[in-house]
């Protein structure tokens, strides 16, 4: 069951889909590996997963999905709604923006949710490694202060000792949280309540996996797919974004409705998320 809020004369869903079936029931896969959702991308297959893989991040943002489930003929929208096409977010912008551009006046800063999020779950690998130990130089552990002043140790360069190898810490995955999100805040007037869910990128091909992360822009943009696909490029599909004022790398974003929200492509193969509309 989904909450709705009407804005104009649209009814849209007050937050993101979080659906593991299409609406006839067969399952869609979870794609939890950077490797099983590049696998999604190459075969146009559906795919979705969480935020960072952890079903907290669904209670709060639902979940991503590539444009292959949302384009899939099964149906990804509950009974009652359908994934909104260009037009309909275009509707619902233009109800929403007054034309004026100033940060606290535009479509964008009226659908962000007005408060912050304090938690994200996130995941990262640790280990890999042998573990190092410090132990007592063996050349000049004994010696005095002033030796070590007047006549530099040729092993340890005066470090007092060195690293010895000890046993293998084998690698695992573990979750921790980030506690604060940055330049997430708006009106929420429109009781839309976009909350900054990021999106999920592919492997780049000169990118090792085990030093990428395909989740991006956590905590200060979301972006939205819709039903129609971008007729200049065969491989994306457009999709509507919300953007923090301030973007990750602390500079200001120009103030204008087309910045804080605005129509992007996007790779089918990213996970973005779902806001579904009620069919009318």
């Amino acid at each position: 069951f989904y909450k709705t809020v009407i804005i104009g004369t649209q009814e849209w869903m007050k937050s993101n889909l979080n659906v593991s079936h299409f609406r006839n029931g067969d399952v869609i896969a979870e794609a939890k590996t950077l490797k099983e959702w590049n696998d999604a991308y190459e075969n146009q297959e559906a795919a979705w997963c969480y935020i960072e893989n952890s079903s907290k991040n669904g209670h709060v943002y639902g979940r991503l999905y590539n444009f292959y489930a949302v384009n899939d003929p099964r149906g990804l929208a509950p009974l009652g709604f359908k994934i909104p096409s260009e037009n309909d977010f275009i509707r619902l912008i233009e109800f929403l923006d007054d034309l004026n551009h100033e940060w606290n006046n535009n479509a964008g800063v009226k659908m962000m949710c007005d408060e912050q999020i304090e938690t994200i779950i996130k995941e990262r690998t640790v280990g890999g490694h042998r573990e190092k130990e410090w132990v007592p130089c063996p050349n000049c552990s004994y010696w005095t202060e002033r030796q070590k002043l007047n006549n530099p140790c040729t092993q340890c360069r005066n470090k007092g000792g060195e690293y010895e190898y000890g046993e293998y810490i084998p690698r695992k995955t573990e979750t921790y949280e980030v506690e604060k999100v940055h330049g997430w805040v708006g009106t929420n007037e429109s009781g839309f309540s976009g909350l900054p869910a990021g999106e999920r990128r592919m492997k780049e091909r000169y990118v090792a996996f085990d030093n990428y992360s395909s989740f991006y822009l956590q905590g200060n943009k979301t972006c939205f797919w819709t039903s129609d696909k971008d007729s200049k490029h065969p491989n994306c599909a457009i999709s509507y974004c919300l953007s923090a004022r301030d973007n990750p790398y602390g500079k200001a974003l120009p103030k204008t409705a087309h910045e804080r929200c605005g129509r992007t492509s996007k790779l089918k193969g990213y996970g973005l998320s779902v806001r579904c509309i009620k069919n009318q």
